[in-house]
């Protein structure tokens, strides 16, 4: 592998979406938003169902259950989370290639493994993050303190999971 020019993308896996840290640290950062956006135009999906789909426990090809076939059948829900992480994945690179800038989460590191990203890992201790996200809630949001805890972890185990499946190693 041969690094092109100087080390300039920082790859950062925050705990919490449009991170201050992620937000000083970018020269040209993209939001989660304009990668949907982008992915939805590409893919003719909605939005929300991309959102749904980068959100949830990754679709694994074939699953085999007790009175199965093993005929490769038509797996649209599969396809269409493959499709979505392809697009993801052409577009960071896309975006990597353009200007500098701040991928967070996404296995950003992975994808750009071939343009020696920056990699840093950004953490809080549980109850700051419950916090912070107790503070960010709109009125139209309530959540109990353990309803905000099982919450956050619940993020946590699905990205980790996220970064496990898609980036095909442990970390993230």
């Amino acid at each position: 592998m041969r690094c092109r020019g100087l080390c300039r993308f920082l790859c950062s896996v925050v705990p919490i979406p449009n991170s201050s840290v992620g937000n000083q640290a970018a020269v040209s950062i993209y939001y989660d938003r304009e990668i949907i956006a982008e992915i939805s135009k590409r893919t003719n999906l909605a939005e929300q169902y991309i959102e749904q789909i980068i959100e949830q426990k990754p679709i694994t090809a074939f699953p085999i259950h007790i009175g199965r076939s093993l005929y490769p059948m038509a797996n649209s829900a599969y396809e269409q989370s493959h499709a979505v992480m392809q697009e993801q994945n052409k577009i960071i690179r896309e975006m990597a290639k353009q200007s500098d800038c701040v991928i967070v989460g996404r296995c950003g590191d992975d994808i750009l493994e071939d343009f020696c990203p920056f990699r840093i890992f950004v953490y809080a201790d549980l109850e700051q993050r419950i916090t912070r996200c107790m503070n960010r809630l709109t009125g139209d949001e309530i959540y109990t303190q353990e309803e905000m805890k099982r919450k956050v972890l619940s993020v946590d185990r699905n990205r980790q999971k996220y970064y496990e499946y898609y980036a095909e190693k442990s970390g993230g």
